[in-house]
């Protein structure tokens, strides 16, 4: 397997657990945070959505603007396609580019940071909707 096979399948896996805790969250758990410090559901994928943003200035080798973006400004769901959409177009330029600095990106703007995300997703999850499996974000559960 090569680098860029086996970066492919983390992607793939990470974004398989994303989808698994926040596409189809339930609605009482899209604006309520586990705690007074932590992120909604929707404020996560508005921020997991402007990591993708931040992956392109990075490859230019241009600095970001934190907290720039506010989304698309719709629903729930549409903040999540947003976020798909803009994750798709980051992972066909992570994976497409020769640079190194491609391979570092990938792992550090979508795979260790959205695995750190689906742990508050699942919290979220069990919190909102108690009879949810959080073993249903694993592919082979």
């Amino acid at each position: 397997m090569s680098e860029r096979e086996l970066l492919r399948s983390m992607i793939d896996d990470c974004g398989h657990q994303i989808q698994a805790v926040f596409g189809d969250m339930p609605e009482a758990g899209q604006d309520d945070p586990v705690t007074e410090q932590g992120m909604t559901a929707r404020r996560t994928v508005v921020h997991l959505a402007e990591c993708c943003l931040a992956i392109d200035a990075h490859l230019k080798g241009e600095k970001f603007g934190w907290g720039t973006y506010g989304g698309v400004g719709g629903t729930y769901a549409d903040e999540f396609g947003d976020y798909l959409t803009k994750r798709e177009e980051a992972v066909t330029k992570l994976l497409t580019s020769e640079d190194a600095k491609a391979l570092h990106a990938a792992h550090e703007f979508l795979i260790a940071h959205e695995y750190y995300h689906v742990g508050q997703g699942v919290l979220l999850r069990m919190r909102h909707q108690p009879d949810w499996n959080p073993y249903s974000i694993y592919r082979h559960a």
